[in-house]
C-alpha cells in the first residue's frame, strides 16, 4: 500500500507491507503480507511518482517474504523484486527505512532500502529464511520444538541489535505498551534520517550508500564467505 503524508512542513510518500489482523475474543492476531508480482511492481510505479513529484519515502517492512507459489514466479517475481530493490536503492530523494515486524528474504528487501538511514523496532527480525523453515530444514525435522527454532534464530543473528552490530541498522526503538510513545519515537526516528540526507544531490545519496555497504561486502568476499 501507498500513500502521501506529511510531517512538519515535509511532505513524503510512504510505501509498506499491509498485514492482515485476525481478531478471537480478546486476542489479535497478526498475519504477515506475502507480496506478490503486482505488489512490487505497484510499489515502483509509486517510486516513480515519488520521483517526479520530488519526494522522499518512507518505507515500512513487515513480510516474511514474497509470495510462495509457482504461480507468482511464473509471473516475473523474482525480476518484480529486483527492480524493486533497485528503484529503491536510485531514488534521487532522501528514503527512510522502517522494518517494524519481519524483513524476510528478497521480499523484504525489496522494501528495505539499507544503507542511507534504516530503523528498526526492537520486537522486530531479519533473516534471508523465515526461522520456522529454516528450522525444519537445519533439524530435518517436519514440525521443529520451540527450542530448535529459538536456537536457530539465535544463529541467524537476525535480531535488531544483531543487525545494528552489523551496521545495517541506524536506530532501534523500543516497541512499549503506549501506542502513542511509540508513534512519537518513531516520528522523530523518520526526521532525524531525512534531516542526514536533506540536501544531498542524487550522486551523494547513492555514494552513501554505497560507501556505507561495499565495505562489508567486499569483508564477506574475501573471507570466503
Amino acid at each position: 500500500v501507498a500513500a502521501l503524508a506529511t510531517i512538519g512542513d515535509h511532505s513524503f510518500m510512504v510505501i509498506g507491507d499491509q498485514p492482515s489482523y485476525r481478531i478471537s475474543g480478546d486476542y489479535v492476531g497478526k498475519r504477515p503480507p506475502n507480496p506478490g508480482p503486482q505488489d512490487y511492481e505497484y510499489a515502483v510505479r509509486m517510486m516513480d511518482a515519488a520521483e517526479r513529484w520530488e519526494l522522499p519515502i518512507v518505507f515500512f517492512t513487515d513480510t516474511l517474504g514474497a509470495l510462495p507459489t509457482m504461480a507468482a514466479e511464473r509471473r516475473g517475481q523474482s525480476r518484480a523484486i529486483a527492480q524493486c530493490i533497485k528503484r529503491a536503492a536510485s531514488h534521487p530523494y532522501p528514503t527512510v527505512a522502517v522494518i517494524t515486524g519481519a524483513m524476510g528474504s528478497g521480499g523484504g528487501l525489496a522494501t528495505t532500502p539499507f544503507g542511507r538511514h534504516t530503523v528498526m523496532f526492537d520486537s522486530a527480525l531479519g533473516f534471508v529464511s523465515e526461522p520456522r523453515s529454516t528450522a525444519t530444514i537445519l533439524y530435518n525435522v517436519a514440525n521443529p520444538s520451540v527450542e530448535q527454532v529459538a536456537m536457530t534464530l539465535e544463529t541467524m543473528k537476525a535480531s535488531a541489535d544483531d543487525l545494528r552490530a552489523q551496521g545495517l541498522v541506524d536506530t532501534v526503538l523500543e516497541d512499549g505498551d503506549h501506542p502513542r510513545a511509540t508513534a512519537g519515537a518513531l516520528r522523530a526516528a523518520v526526521v532525524e534520517g531525512y534531516n542526514e540526507q536533506h540536501g544531498l544531490s542524487p550522486r551523494r545519496l547513492r555514494q552513501k550508500a554505497d560507501d556505507r555497504l561495499r565495505p562489508r561486502t567486499l569483508g564477506k568476499l574475501s573471507s570466503g564467505d
